[in-house]
């Protein structure tokens, strides 16, 4: 029920999309009830609809049901927007271990490391330089109107 795939319990293998079939990966996984998910691009190859249904499944997972998610990933916006903390590898070794926020404000050799920043901590860098990155546009706008309404910019 979780991964949102109940109704399709009598469905042939074949007629799922890409993403069910991701999601239907994870329910597998999830009968073992493990304590902790390894899962290495899980979104790779999704479109945005099936990308948020299978994280906002693991979001679910994590919140609810305390399993740890270990997400392999080189979509850094989808760091940004769900994981607690970033571990960057870079040449065999860790580069990077702390907040994703962190990462993307600044001061990190992204380019170095094979990584390019989300485009919403992009703009919060240029506008909101060397604070940490909000997770989403929304977030951003939220920050920009606080910033506006305390520097008095904004009624």
């Amino acid at each position: 029920e979780l991964t949102g795939l109940s109704e399709l319990a009598d469905a042939y293998p074949r007629t799922l999309s890409y993403g069910q079939k991701r999601r239907l990966a994870v329910a597998a996984a999830l009968a073992l009830k493990p304590r902790v998910l390894i899962l290495d691009e899980i979104t790779g190859g999704q479109d945005a609809i099936e990308k948020e249904a299978v994280l906002s499944v693991l979001k679910r997972l994590n919140e609810e049901q305390g399993v740890t998610i270990i997400l392999i990933t080189h979509d850094m916006s989808t760091v940004l927007r769900y994981a607690g903390r970033a571990i960057v590898m870079a040449q065999g070794a860790v580069a990077f271990d702390g907040a994703p926020q962190a990462l993307f404000a600044g001061g990190h050799p992204l380019a170095e490391w094979g990584l390019s920043c989300p485009p919403v901590a992009a703009v919060a860098g240029t506008l909101l330089p060397g604070e940490a990155a909000p997770i989403d546009a929304a977030a951003l706008c939220q920050v920009l109107i606080e910033k506006m309404r305390r520097n008095g910019s904004c009624n």
